[in-house]
C-alpha cells in the first residue's frame, strides 16, 4: 500500500461501489490495494474532488486562495 495510483476509471468505479453496494470501505480498499482511510476520503470528497485528475493539493490550494481573497 501507499504507492498505488488510482486513475479516473478507478475513482468512478469506487464511487459507484460506494453508492450502489453494501460493501464496506475496508472491502473496497482491499479490492484496489489502498487504505480504508483513502476510500473514506474519496467518499467524503476529501480526495478526488469533482474535477477528475486534479489533485487534492490543487483543490486545497484553490480553497486557501479563496479564503485569502475573501478575508481582505
Amino acid at each position: 500500500m501507499g504507492q498505488i495510483k488510482l486513475d479516473k476509471d478507478d475513482i468512478e468505479l469506487i464511487k459507484h461501489l460506494l453508492e450502489n453496494t453494501t460493501l464496506y470501505d475496508r472491502e473496497i480498499a482491499e479490492m484496489f490495494g489502498v487504505s480504508r482511510g483513502h476510500i473514506t476520503k474519496i467518499k467524503n470528497k476529501k480526495r478526488w474532488n469533482y474535477e477528475y485528475g486534479r489533485t487534492t493539493c490543487d483543490a486545497n490550494r484553490r480553497e486557501l486562495e479563496r479564503r485569502i481573497i475573501f478575508s481582505r
